[in-house]
């Protein structure tokens, strides 16, 4: 960036990043959990433990944020050795590790870490897990805690599942501005800028903050809703005529963490050269 000491560019960005709240951010992963038609119920396996079963029943990825799909499908049975009324219950966490971390961290949404429960009566219990708006290049796990309940409240057996892994395994988008151009607003001093924005990876992304830095103003700051990949995108910003320097920059308030610290690098506006 030509004009701007880096520190004034720093101490703007500090600044801004206290007082400034942007509402962009990747698109948050939905979890839904429902029960399972009876139609569509079927009977499990006897064996040593209690009955219960994870199964991963759909794995999709996909470039965009819409065409990618978990689902899991979580049934637990009345055991054998019960001798009355038994409450089937179940506990859902969703586990997600990104390829550039090393563990899984739990995911946090509304029906996670809650106890779902069936009637007393119920001979099998079971639920449909679905993610949604799932980030790629990550691995999805579930893992579901079991409790089998007399009348009384008192747990007669426990067990835990982890399911099998989910791998999204398209890349992550590769972010660029490649060009700026500024024309004249009639009527006043200030200029229409143009900023592209070119995505050279293999996935969209989604809410992209871009900011237009002049002088020591208080920068214009706008969202993109979307860049699919080897894709474009134009973004306008009005901003005053600079006097000392101005720069373009991509998510300038690290809202979208997985974007690499480069991608960030200021790109200098040619009318301010």
């Amino acid at each position: 960036m030509h004009g701007m000491p880096r520190q004034l560019f720093k101490s703007l960005t500090l600044a801004l990043l206290l007082t400034f709240a942007v509402a962009a951010h990747a698109s948050a992963t939905s979890v839904t959990v429902k029960p399972v038609p009876e139609a569509q119920t079927a009977a499990l396996a006897g064996g040593p433990k209690p009955p219960a079963s994870v199964k991963l029943r759909v794995c999709r990825g996909g470039a965009y944020y819409d065409n990618r799909l978990i689902a899991f499908r979580v049934r637990m049975g009345r055991t054998s050795t019960a001798s009355g009324a038994q409450n089937l219950m179940m506990r859902f966490e969703v586990l997600q590790r990104l390829h550039e971390n090393t563990r899984f961290k739990k995911l946090k949404a509304d029906g996670l870490g809650e106890w779902f429960s069936s009637s007393d009566s119920a001979t099998l219990y079971q639920r449909d897990l679905a993610l949604t708006n799932i980030e790629t290049a990550a691995t999805y796990r579930a893992k579901v805690s079991f409790r089998w309940t007399a009348a009384d409240g008192s747990i007669e057996a426990r067990r835990v599942i982890v399911s099998s892994d989910c791998k999204q395994k398209i890349a992550l988008p590769k972010l660029k501005i490649t060009n700026d151009t500024a024309v004249p607003i009639v009527g006043s001093t200030a200029l229409s800028h143009t900023v592209t924005i070119a995505n050279d990876g293999k996935s969209e992304v989604m809410n992209l903050p871009v900011a237009i830095y002049i002088d020591s103003l208080t920068p214009v700051v706008k969202v993109i809703d979307s860049i699919g990949p080897n894709q474009a995108a134009d973004i306008q910003l009005n901003a005053a005529a600079c006097q000392i320097g101005g720069a373009a920059v991509i998510d300038p308030f690290r809202s979208l963490v997985r974007i690499p610290q480069h991608t960030r690098t200021p790109f200098a506006l040619p009318r301010c050269r």
